[in-house]
C-alpha cells in the first residue's frame, strides 16, 4: 500500500488549532520600569489573532503612575486604534491579547502593528 507522505503532512497542518503567525508585532511598554516582558509570540486561535505575553512584574505597577493594577493595552495600525481591552496585572503572568477578533475583518497579517502597553485606569 503506498502513502503519500505529502497528502498526510497536509492533514496534520490542518488539524492544528494554533500555529504562529509573525513576530513582526511592535511593543511600546509604557511600564517598563515596573513589567517586563519575558517573550512575546502571535498565533491564531478560533478566527482570533493572539498575542501571547509572559510578563514579569519588576514592581508595583504603582511606580509607574497607575492607579490601580488595572493594565490596559491598544492595538495601532497605521497610527489608528484598531483594539483595545484591559487586564489585571498584580503579579507576574503570560496573558493573551486580542489583536483581532476576526482575520476576514482585520488586518491581514502583523507586520507593522504596533501594541501600546499602559495603566489601564
Amino acid at each position: 500500500m503506498f502513502v503519500n507522505f505529502k497528502y498526510l503532512f497536509v492533514l496534520f497542518l490542518s488539524c492544528i488549532s494554533f500555529y504562529s503567525i509573525s513576530d513582526e508585532v511592535s511593543i511600546e511598554n509604557n511600564l517598563n520600569e515596573c513589567v517586563r516582558i519575558e517573550s512575546s509570540n502571535t498565533t491564531m486561535h478560533n478566527n482570533l489573532w493572539l498575542l501571547d505575553l509572559d510578563l514579569r512584574v519588576i514592581k508595583s505597577t504603582g511606580y509607574c503612575g497607575c492607579k490601580s493594577a488595572i493594565t490596559g493595552y491598544s492595538v495601532m495600525l497605521d497610527n489608528e486604534v484598531q483594539r483595545s481591552d484591559r487586564f489585571a496585572l498584580k503579579k507576574s503572568r503570560e496573558v493573551s491579547l486580542i489583536l483581532s477578533s476576526d482575520i476576514q475583518l482585520g488586518f491581514k497579517d502583523v507586520s507593522g502593528v504596533r501594541i501600546i502597553l499602559a495603566c489601564g485606569s
